[in-house]
């Protein structure tokens, strides 16, 4: 049986471990000519180009995950989502030999390929919004959101599963420096878009004003290289550890969870 100190290891990666995302999985969503109002996050000129004369957008809700740290096969996001509750997960390190699936059978498994660890989540649920077209030359956009973001970098390859799983108790494992964080935000932005006829093109500049809201957050790092060892009894040591945290203090209770202002800008 493995010990609770690698399971408790393992499960904190495997909290974004839904699909695993190029870095650039949104670039096409966010820039084609009918994104729609969601074009503006990355260009706020998007809209220029589009189609259409106005545009409402009532609401709706989106995540990214990705991870280069543990993955479920054979599925995908939407097979997952659809059928995912009532599938039999098998836990890959448990397992011996060749393994065969059955046709209920998900295998949660972890890469090893010796690369340093990241994870990042991007969700957003989007409030109303909508888009004018003034004239041939003048747009206007406002949208409202509420969005989380996370992300991790750096983490060494040794706390790769299978890597640490390896290292017997009492040998110094080095860890590189690396950052963990958390941040969560409401925003209500006025876009305004001007286009102008350049040649046998056009123009388009676009400005974005936002007022956000700070909700949650939270912050895990260390600026330095450091080192510790694996202990009988679930536990760790390290004697040259610099760690850095912070966190916002006003959603702790789990049974009390309300959307908490924790600054502004």
């Amino acid at each position: 049986m493995k010990n609770r100190l690698k399971n408790t290891l393992a499960g904190i990666f495997s909290l974004l471990l839904i699909i695993n995302l190029p870095a650039q999985e949104q670039i096409g969503f966010h820039t084609d000519n009918y994104s729609g109002i969601n074009g503006i996050r990355l260009n706020p000129s998007a809209y220029a180009q589009s189609p259409y004369g106005w545009d409402i957008n009532l609401g709706e809700a989106g995540i990214f995950v990705g991870n280069n740290y543990t993955f479920i096969r054979p599925t995908n996001l939407v097979d997952l989502l659809q059928n995912g509750a009532d599938r039999n997960y098998l836990f890959a390190p448990d397992l011996e030999g060749k393994i065969d699936l059955g046709a209920n059978d998900y295998l949660v498994d972890f890469k090893n390929d010796g690369k340093k660890r990241y994870l990042y989540q991007n969700a957003q649920i989007q409030g109303p919004s909508f888009f004018v077209k003034l004239n041939d030359q003048n747009y206007i956009v406002i949208h409202s959101a509420m969005r989380t973001a996370s992300s991790a970098s750096g983490i060494t390859k040794s706390l790769s599963y299978y890597t640490f799983d390896a290292i017997p108790f009492f040998q110094d494992i080095s860890i590189d420096k690396f950052n963990l964080g958390f941040l969560s935000w409401t925003e209500f932005g006025l876009n305004y878009i001007y286009k102008a006829p350049v040649g046998d093109g056009s123009l388009a500049i676009g400005a974005t004003v936002k007022k956000l809201t700070g909700l949650e957050s939270a912050y895990f790092y260390s600026n330095n290289d450091w080192s510790f060892q694996k202990l009988p009894g679930d536990s760790i040591s390290s004697s040259n550890a610099v760690l850095h945290m912070g966190y916002t203090n006003s959603n702790l209770d789990p049974n009390d969870i309300v959307a908490s202002k924790n600054g502004q800008g």
